[in-house]
């Protein structure tokens, strides 16, 4: 393939796995770099091997290619952009809509993309996956790759990283939950915990916006791809509010001295998750997913890891189909609707996002009695 931008081109032939990196004037280029917008992408749709390996045509364009090809949610031929996309799926690709993109919000002094929204778009009776993006990547991939899950009722919450210089590609601006070091055992240990804390903060905010809509929280559930999913896991053990279970696909922990006893939530301590990662993920080695599930093991956390042969850094349609397995189970195990007892007990504000999450109308009722009494009807 060809790279141009303003100051380099090169050409080679590259046949193996996406993840490899290239080496450019003796500069090392990881190859998820080339998702940047200085680039256009054009995949071979003959490519004769697994969607994960292929030849990749890159060559410069005068408009930015990258968004609508960073927004697709199954790509036949070579992976495109970003840390990891859901490979071609069986699932079936059916057009999707996304219901709306927030704009950006700042949170401990960083500007956070949009955020998309996909499924359900009135009352998430089904809960909700709010769901984290890999490094250079924004939330519309997955936003739109979740979909094919096709769980009745779910909403799907996919915030963007906000914009900022990464260590690892130079110095390069690009979506990131938090920075990242050079390659090598340091991209796992040396950890920015600033970007990291600012990240989780702001999945929490998501996580009230969504309570607010009378999303009980026992039906929500954090995850995410590679560096979000080391966030998504924080975020997770970290919240006060009780969660249904949490995700993480071909991610890692890093030092996990943060998520010890009395630094996390008792309500999330033990928060079942699920962590998918391939054995040919030649950007994070699956030695580092299986260390990092085991370290989670050893502080109570019940982890279901699997392990899916010849996928690199990306996913797959048996992934995914895990995946759902896992939702469904998490969220069958939400807790019932409350007791006569505990509407009695709630707030008004909890008691109107209660009857918003029922889908009934409070319009009318001044007196506190009226909307419990309103509420009772729903039991």
């Amino acid at each position: 393939f060809t790279v141009c931008n303003s100051r380099k081109t090169v050409r080679m032939v590259l046949v193996g796995s996406a993840s490899t990196a290239l080496t450019v004037s003796g500069s090392l280029l990881p190859i998820f770099l080339l998702s940047r917008p200085a680039f256009t992408f054009r995949s071979i749709a003959s490519a004769p091997r697994h969607a994960r390996t292929g030849c990749a045509a890159i060559s410069s364009s005068p408009r930015p290619a990258y968004a609508p090809l960073n927004r697709s949610p199954l790509v036949s031929g070579a992976r495109r952009g970003g840390e990891g996309r859901s490979t071609n799926s069986s699932i079936g690709l059916r057009s999707l809509r996304v219901a709306c993109a927030s704009a950006k919000v700042e949170m401990g002094g960083y500007t956070f993309g949009e955020t998309v929204v996909s499924g359900e778009k009135g009352n998430a009776t089904g809960g909700v996956i709010i769901f984290l993006h890999g490094l250079g990547d924004t939330g519309h991939s997955w936003a739109q790759n979740l979909g094919q899950l096709g769980l009745s009722g779910v909403r799907y919450v996919c915030p963007t990283a906000p914009t900022r210089p990464v260590t690892l590609n130079g110095g390069m601006p690009m979506p990131a939950w938090f920075d990242l070091p050079g390659m090598g055992p340091a991209m796992f240990s040396n950890i920015d915990w600033e970007g990291v804390n600012a990240s989780a903060k702001h999945v929490h905010a998501l996580i009230e916006a969504e309570v607010a809509k009378g999303v009980p929280s026992e039906k929500i559930i954090v995850g995410g791809f590679s560096q979000g999913g080391a966030v998504a896991i924080r975020a997770a053990m970290k919240c006060e509010r009780k969660l249904a279970g949490a995700v993480m696909l071909s991610s890692f922990v890093g030092p996990a001295d943060d998520l010890k006893p009395g630094k996390t939530s008792a309500a999330n301590a033990k928060v079942p998750l699920f962590w998918g990662h391939g054995d040919a993920d030649m950007m994070v080695p699956m030695a580092l997913g299986q260390m990092g599930s085991d370290s989670l093991r050893q502080l109570g956390v019940p982890v279901e890891f699997k392990n899916y042969p010849g996928m690199g850094h990306s996913s797959c349609p048996q992934e995914l189909a895990d995946v759902k397995v896992f939702v469904l189970k998490c969220l069958a195990a939400s807790p019932p609707p409350p007791t006569a007892a505990e509407v009695d007990a709630m707030s008004v504000k909890e008691l109107k996002a209660y009857l918003t999450f029922k889908g009934k109308s409070f319009a009318g009722c001044f007196e506190k009695s009226e909307i419990v009494s309103l509420a009772k009807s729903t039991l």
